[in-house]
């Protein structure tokens, strides 16, 4: 949904895609795989990356913002990763690392990479798609080309993960979308569809506030995982298998 005359920049949209690393770790669940009998070994590491990430780049960007020298240094090193605007409040990278804590000590796995494939997928693509063939354009700047973009790219990402997810795993799942023995099914399409649109609701009114610290990269996965959640258990699922329940990292 990018504003008229935005450009599209492939570095930072790259860095986005690599952002999707966060979600799939606590989905691959690889410190499982070295150590079975640690129990969600993958969110408690993930818990601790992501706290001290969020708490070191706040710390970065509040010295930088204070120190003009060292800011013009970061911008030297890492500017064309970041918007034009970030340079005079915090990188959007701070909320998306924020927005990945609540998701780990909050959320399913598969719901966890859902709700970041909306951003990840479904921006870069309204950025594209706004820039490209935007024509209708609304009070914000942003074009409903770019809008359509978002809500079809996040879809189709979130289809792909779920297909790819019910040729992987070995047992049912309340995810599959074919085979499964309980849960939605292909009902899953709709739900999916529904809580794209609510992503491209939430990144379409986004605003930044707090210098950056909130803004479109922590609103935008907010949305999409509650949207799954609460339409998951609309549709019959119970809370324990699209939320994740943080006493259990304590041993509850």
């Amino acid at each position: 949904m990018s504003p008229s005359g935005s450009s599209f920049n492939f570095y930072r949209k790259a860095w986005h895609l690599l952002g999707l690393i966060v979600p799939l770790f606590v989905y691959v669940d690889p410190i499982h795989m070295i150590w079975p009998d640690f129990r969600f070994g993958s969110r408690w590491v993930g818990i601790g990356l992501l706290s001290f990430g969020t708490i070191f780049l706040v710390v970065i960007d509040s010295i930088r913002l204070h120190n003009p020298s060292f800011n013009r240094f970061f911008i030297n090193l890492v500017g064309p990763l970041m918007k034009e605007e970030e340079r005079d409040r915090y990188n959007g990278t701070v909320p998306y690392l924020f927005a990945n804590l609540l998701l780990y000590l909050f959320f399913s796995d598969e719901i966890v990479v859902l709700s970041c494939l909306y951003l990840m997928i479904g921006d870069p693509a309204a950025a594209y798609c706004g820039m490209r063939f935007g024509k209708n354009r609304f009070f914000n700047g942003k074009s409903l080309e770019g809008a359509i973009g978002f809500v079809i790219a996040g879809f189709l990402a979130c289809f792909a993960f779920l297909w790819f997810h019910t040729t992987l795993e070995n047992e049912s799942s309340v995810f599959w979308l074919s085979g499964a023995e309980f849960g939605p099914g292909w009902g899953w399409l709709p739900i999916l569809l529904l809580s794209s649109a609510a992503a491209g609701v939430a990144e379409f009114f986004a605003v930044t506030g707090f210098r950056g610290l909130i803004d479109d990269n922590l609103i935008v996965p907010l949305a999409g995982c509650l949207t799954l959640a609460l339409l998951g258990h609309g549709v019959g699922l119970p809370w324990s298998d699209v939320l994740f329940d943080p006493g259990l990292l304590i041993g509850r």
